[in-house]
């Protein structure tokens, strides 16, 4: 069965949490996520050096590929 990247990674909330605390590592703060589902993507947001950014990142390709390997994990039934 093929790996996909990241499959064993922190996932949800415990994951938002532990990207919040390696940004303010890096200096960051006033930070906050949103979920958009009809793209399927977070966003997130923070406060760096006075500039404030934003991210966004898909999951949509990588639940699709999750399921496509037929791995029964708990990601793959949310």
């Amino acid at each position: 069965m093929n790996k996909i990247p990241y499959s064993t990674a922190t996932a949800g909330d415990r994951a938002l949490t532990e990207l919040q605390k390696t940004l303010a590592k890096f200096g960051c703060a006033s930070f906050g996520t949103a979920i958009d589902a009809e793209r399927g993507m977070t966003i997130v947001s923070f406060k760096w050096r006075e500039r404030v950014v934003h991210l966004e990142a898909s999951w949509r390709g990588y639940a699709a590929a999750l399921l496509s390997l037929g791995q029964n994990t708990e990601r793959a039934r949310i």
